[in-house]
């Protein structure tokens, strides 16, 4: 319908508003090869509710240059009425590096620690590792992907990974007193997380 009734303006645009919740993640993923090649001349617009879809979808439209992704997020005022909050194209290294420069060190633990996850579990996916079968996703913890991976590394990727979940990754995203949270040893961890994820697609290109 869409096709039959193009609109005669150079720029024709497609906005989709979270058409896909009805659908199971291994049919959404062939909608938007569709949209690419059905649809090549359309700016599209695909808005969504669903963190888990959208997350999905991000990691597999992130080397395609023709897309964008954006989180948008309602923030109130000291008014009391609410603003828009928008994170523009932003994956979980650049949020940890914005944490780090501006001192919250505890959150950008955090979110370099979300990247080597999602780093070593595209990979184990793409890769189609073997695993134990576990019914329930939460049931895998980043262990279990990371045995998988070690194989293929480089050993100096190896020990600097497995050196700095120990003493940043996992230390930092914990409440404890006892230990210091150095901005060093930070910004090591962040290095050394994406150096692996500079080894692992040389791997998968």
């Amino acid at each position: 319908m869409i096709k039959r009734h193009v609109q005669g303006i150079p720029c024709k645009i497609l906005f989709l508003d979270d058409i896909f919740i009805g659908l199971d993640i291994a049919n959404r993923l062939p909608l938007l090869d569709i949209l690419k090649h059905d649809f090549p001349d359309y700016q599209i617009f695909i808005t969504t509710y669903d963190k888990p879809w959208f997350e999905y979808a991000k990691g597999f439209i992130e080397n395609k240059k023709e897309w964008k992704t954006m989180e948008f997020y309602a923030q109130q005022t000291k008014e009391g009425y609410e603003i828009p909050c928008i994170f523009d194209d932003q994956d979980f290294l650049k949020k940890a590096e914005y944490h780090l420069q501006h001192s919250d060190y505890k959150a950008a633990a955090v979110y370099t620690r979300s990247a080597f996850e999602k780093i070593i579990r595209t990979y184990c996916e793409k890769k189609k590792k073997k695993l134990v079968f576990k019914s329930r996703l939460k049931d895998y913890s980043s262990e279990d992907f990371w045995k998988e991976v070690k194989p293929d590394l480089h050993p100096k990727t190896i020990t600097d990974i497995e050196q700095y979940r120990n003493l940043v990754l996992n230390a930092f995203s914990h409440y404890n007193t006892e230990k210091h949270e150095i901005r060093t040893e930070l910004i090591s961890a962040i290095q050394g997380v994406k150096a692996l994820n500079i080894e692992l697609k040389s791997m998968q290109s």
